[in-house]
């Protein structure tokens, strides 16, 4: 999960993509899919693996403790729902992965 100035991963694979994702950010497609290939794993994973977890599990490992405690601090930090900013994040994503 992206929300700007903090970043989080669940996991050894969720954080591998999430290495991926900020070199995507910061350096583009190109080199987020070279240090892919010498790493040997996906330059890209679609959602619904053990790391897609729900909001619920999230704010327990996060802190914020409930999925309605997590809810009700994201929508103001990044303006919008967890699940909305989930959907919009693969939107994009998806949209670069072709890159």
């Amino acid at each position: 999960m992206d929300g700007g100035r903090v970043l989080s991963a669940a996991g050894v694979a969720a954080g591998v993509d999430l290495c991926l994702h900020l070199l995507r950010r910061d350096h583009g497609s190109v080199v987020a899919n070279r240090v892919a290939r010498l790493c040997v794993v996906p330059p890209w994973r679609e959602g619904g693996q053990a790391t897609d977890l729900p909001v619920d599990r999230i704010a327990e490992e996060a802190g914020p403790g409930t999925g309605a405690s997590l809810r009700r601090h994201t929508a103001p930090a990044i303006g919008v729902a967890p699940l909305a900013y989930r959907q919009a994040f693969r939107a994009k994503a998806s949209a670069g992965a072709g890159s």
